[in-house]
């Protein structure tokens, strides 16, 4: 392949402060079923989602992909470390008194 017909890859950065999003679930319990207060927060789930900078690098990424898919281009994209795995609340505040 010659060179002129090689496209050169575009490299996007994506900077800024990361926040991580919690969403609390409540189940909402069966007041028929007499359940009690201990019962109700026993249905109660914390969990995170990637914010700022992190969630805009994901849909930037996503978008990449398709344009790269597409033909539009070859593309890389460049973001801060942060998480992309669910965590527990437990775990992350094990330390925590």
């Amino acid at each position: 392949m010659s060179h002129a017909n090689q496209e050169t890859e575009k490299i996007v950065g994506v900077t800024g402060a990361v926040t991580i999003d919690w969403n609390i679930a409540c189940a909402i319990p069966d007041r028929r079923s007499g359940a009690s207060w201990i019962e109700e927060r026993s249905h109660t789930r914390a969990y995170w989602q990637r914010g700022g900078a992190a969630l805009l690098a994901d849909l930037v990424d996503a978008i990449a992909a398709w344009l790269q898919q597409s033909g539009r281009g070859r593309f890389s994209v460049r973001q801060i470390a942060a998480p992309v795995m669910d965590a527990s609340f437990s775990a992350l505040c094990s330390g925590w008194n």
